[in-house]
């Protein structure tokens, strides 16, 4: 016996990852269904903890009856939308299996009931229920990373469409590309690395509890007879179980390839903000060789004037007779000296300058790094 409950409708249509808490049913009718399906108490921990996906396997005695049973629960991460909840009681006495999966949505309620209704022989195995959920749960993160990869593909193309930094609107494209948002896809697709790393482990626990199903339940000795019900019963839930475990360590190998994507996805949003980076310093150091070849064009301009001011200022004394005695200005015999003298400490200054850029200054011997100085910080 199966119940699919269906999730509660969000008015917000907000993603609440306590959603899942929040039953179909009263009390009462909740505690019925517990009782008439054999639904072991592990399932409220199994809702309540959704931080991470999780599959346990446990061995019970019924409480109605010394009848001993085996619990599966299984439960998806509720970190993005769409999370369920699954527990299976199998009776090995009867060949019973009580289930009740929770937080399907009408999609999956229409999948898992057209993947039953085609089940075959198979649907009498008590694992069938998980790995359907697993198919689910594969076409979920199918999606959670495909999304990615065309998340960060857009944020590289708009990296790299920015072949220089404007400086004009530099606001502007700080806005457009925060760096909030980059950190953001980052950390989104690192949650998704860890949540499909963590399933993985939960679907290799899945498929060792297959194989413990087929060699401890459904092979116990049983009468060589051909037409021994119960034998070929048996014979046909080890087939399935093989069928089943194969199904799922498939689908761990592509879990392990969607792992890989998330990890190319991280490298090249690291790649790209590297070469961001490396394009905006790059720009930077343009912007300040020119503002050093100004700030030498000034220097040599000051060099040159520097000491004619300074001569000037010698001979702002009374050098020149502006105002003589016989009514013309007159200038001392001695004005050759201010032109001679300005002409030699401007020649002597850029001489100066020139030896000390290029022969004193180039030739001068650098300390080496210390690289031991260097290692140790």
């Amino acid at each position: 016996m199966v119940i699919l409950a269906e999730r509660r409708d969000d008015e917000s249509k907000a993603h609440n990852y306590r959603r899942l808490t929040s039953l179909p049913w009263s009390q009462s009718t909740f505690a019925e269904i517990v009782t008439r399906m054999h639904i072991n108490g592990s399932v409220i921990s199994t809702i309540n903890g959704g931080d991470v996906a999780m599959f346990t396997r446990t061995y019970i005695t019924r409480q109605t009856d010394p009848i001993s049973a085996i619990v599966y629960n299984c439960r998806t991460a509720n970190a993005w939308p769409g999370d369920m909840a699954m527990s299976v009681t199998y009776v090995p006495a009867t060949s019973s299996t009580y289930a009740i999966v929770l937080g399907c949505s009408k999609d999956s309620i229409d999948r898992i009931s057209r993947l039953l209704s085609n089940a075959g022989t198979s649907i009498c195995h008590p694992l069938l229920l998980p790995r359907l959920l697993v198919e689910l749960e594969l076409h979920r993160h199918d999606n959670l990373v495909k999304t990615g990869l065309t998340q960060v593909k857009q944020f590289v193309n708009d990296l790299l469409k920015n072949k220089t930094y404007d400086w004009k609107a530099r606001g502007k494209k700080e806005e457009d590309m925060s760096t909030s948002t980059s950190v953001e896809q980052w950390m989104g697709i690192c949650q998704v690395q860890n949540k499909l790393t963590s399933w993985e482990r939960q679907l290799l626990n899945m498929a060792d509890s297959m194989d413990e199903l087929s060699e401890t339940e459904f092979a116990k000795i049983v009468p060589r007879d051909p037409v021994n019900k119960d034998a070929v019963f048996r014979k046909t839930m080890q087939e399935e179980g093989a069928f089943l475990r194969d199904r799922i360590r498939v689908i761990a190998t592509e879990y392990e390839d969607k792992i890989r994507d998330c990890q190319m996805i991280m490298e090249s949003m690291s790649m790209a903000t590297q070469m961001a980076h490396t394009k905006a310093n790059m720009e930077i150091a343009l912007h300040a060789k020119r503002d050093g070849s100004q700030m030498k064009s000034i220097a040599v301009l000051t060099m040159l004037f520097l000491p004619s001011t300074f001569v000037s200022t010698l001979f702002a004394m009374p050098f020149f007779d502006w105002k003589p005695d016989h009514g013309r200005p007159t200038a001392s015999s001695w004005l050759w000296i201010y032109f001679v003298v300005s002409i030699s400490l401007t020649c002597v200054t850029c001489g100066l300058w020139y030896v000390f850029v290029n022969f004193w200054g180039v030739k001068r011997p650098r300390r080496k790094p210390d690289y031991g100085e260097m290692s140790t910080v």
